[in-house]
């Protein structure tokens, strides 16, 4: 899976996504800290990576449907700070989460604290 992780999600998970055989860049990574929500989805969009973040209210009003058009890698909307504390278990879950599906583009997936993947939008 191709991730593209917002600047709000620790580098460790950049790390366990990448042991798993993910390609893996982050907002971080790529020395960009500071830019706008737009710029994050676009580099998203124009890659086809799918965005994990914790912002995802910011990200659903650029994408489909509300945008005619518009298509994206996937919108993964986690629900609560993942940090060096939990990124391996989070990781861990989403690893076995992206082996569930064949694809997660023009869609959002919201992850809750109770380990639950939820489909938010077709």
């Amino acid at each position: 899976m191709r991730l593209f992780l917002d600047e709000n999600i620790t580098l460790r998970a950049a790390e366990l996504f990448e042991q798993d055989g993910h390609d893996v860049i982050s907002v971080q990574s790529l020395g960009l800290k500071g830019i706008t929500d737009e710029r994050v989805f676009e580099i998203a969009r124009n890659q086809n990576r799918v965005l994990i973040t914790h912002n995802g209210k910011h990200f659903i009003i650029q994408i489909p449907p509300r945008i005619e058009g518009v298509t994206h890698g996937g919108l993964l909307w986690l629900k609560f700070q993942l940090n060096r504390m939990n990124a391996e278990q989070v990781c861990g879950d989403l690893n076995n989460f992206f082996r569930t599906v064949t694809s997660v583009a023009n869609s959002i997936w919201v992850y809750n604290k109770q380990s639950a993947i939820i489909r938010y939008y077709p």
